[in-house]
C-alpha cells in the first residue's frame, strides 16, 4: 500500500484557513511512497487525485457524490479530481465559485454564523513500483486541516436571496437582516406552498403570516400581546380561545 503524505489547502492572501469562493485554491500533496520508502515514479502513476469532504457539523462528514451530484454520507461513486507534479510535489486546483448541487444549492459556502460547512480532502494516488509489476499498489492521505469557503455576498448584513438560487425555477424569495455575528434576526419570506403562497415577515420572536388558504394569522413575541393602536372595527364573527 502507498504512503501518501497529508495534503495542504492553501490560497492567496487567505488569513488562516479562512478562505473565499471568488480565488482559486490550490491542494498540495508532498510525498507518495512505497512501504520501503522508496518514492513512486510518476511515470508509473496509474491514478492520482484527490476527494473532497465536509463537515457539516455535529461530526456529520460527508462527501461529494459525482452521480448524484449531491453532499452524501457513502458516495455511490467517487469524484477524483486530478493532480499534477510540479516542483516535486503533486498539485491540484479547487474552484469553488458558480457550482451547484442537484437541487440548484451551491455546492461549497460557509456560514457565518456557525462556522459550517467546513471543507477538506484526501490525496488518492495508484500506481506500480515498476514497469514490470503486474498490480499497480494504492494509498490513500489523512485528510487536510478543514477550511471554511465564503460565498460572495456572505458576509453582509442585509440582503436578498432566492432559493434555489436559480429564478427560473425559484420557490422562495427572502429579504433579510443579521447582526454583527451574522445571526439572522428577522426576515420576510415569500414562498411557493400548498399550490399557494406562504407570506410571513419575523422579527423580534413574533411573526405575520398569511397562510396559502388567506388566513391572517399574527403570532406575538414570548410574553408579548397584540396591540392595536386606533379604532377596531370588525365584520363577521369574533371567537376567542382561552389555552
Amino acid at each position: 500500500m502507498l504512503n501518501v503524505s497529508t495534503p495542504v489547502l492553501s490560497q492567496e492572501n487567505a488569513p488562516g484557513y479562512d478562505f473565499v469562493a471568488e480565488k482559486l485554491i490550490t491542494v498540495e500533496c508532498g510525498s507518495v511512497t512505497f512501504p520501503d520508502g522508496d518514492t513512486l515514479n510518476p511515470d508509473l502513476v496509474t491514478r492520482a487525485g484527490y476527494l473532497l469532504q465536509r463537515d457539516a457539523g455535529a461530526g456529520a462528514v460527508e462527501m461529494w457524490d459525482k452521480q448524484t451530484q449531491m453532499w452524501v454520507g457513502q458516495p455511490a461513486e467517487q469524484d477524483v479530481q486530478p493532480m499534477f507534479l510540479k516542483n516535486g510535489k503533486w498539485q491540484g486546483l479547487l474552484v469553488a465559485l458558480g457550482q451547484n448541487d442537484a437541487s440548484g444549492d451551491k455546492k461549497f459556502g460557509t456560514d457565518q454564523s456557525t462556522g459550517y460547512p467546513k471543507y477538506s480532502v484526501c490525496c488518492l494516488f495508484k500506481g506500480k513500483r515498476n514497469a514490470l509489476d503486474v498490480q499497480a499498489q494504492e494509498g490513500m492521505s489523512p485528510a487536510s486541516s478543514p477550511v471554511q469557503i465564503s460565498l460572495p455576498g456572505s458576509g453582509n448584513r442585509a440582503g436578498l436571496t432566492m432559493v434555489p438560487e436559480d429564478p427560473t425555477i425559484a420557490t422562495e424569495i427572502r429579504l433579510y437582516v443579521k447582526d454583527a455575528v451574522f445571526s439572522e434576526r428577522g426576515f420576510v419570506s415569500i414562498r411557493q406552498s400548498s399550490g399557494s403562497v406562504l407570506l410571513e415577515i419575523v422579527a423580534a420572536g413574533a411573526r405575520i403570516s398569511i397562510m396559502p388558504d388567506g388566513r391572517l394569522v399574527l403570532t406575538p413575541g414570548p410574553g408579548q400581546g397584540v396591540q392595536v393602536e386606533g379604532n377596531l372595527f370588525v365584520t363577521g364573527i369574533v371567537t376567542a380561545t382561552n389555552i
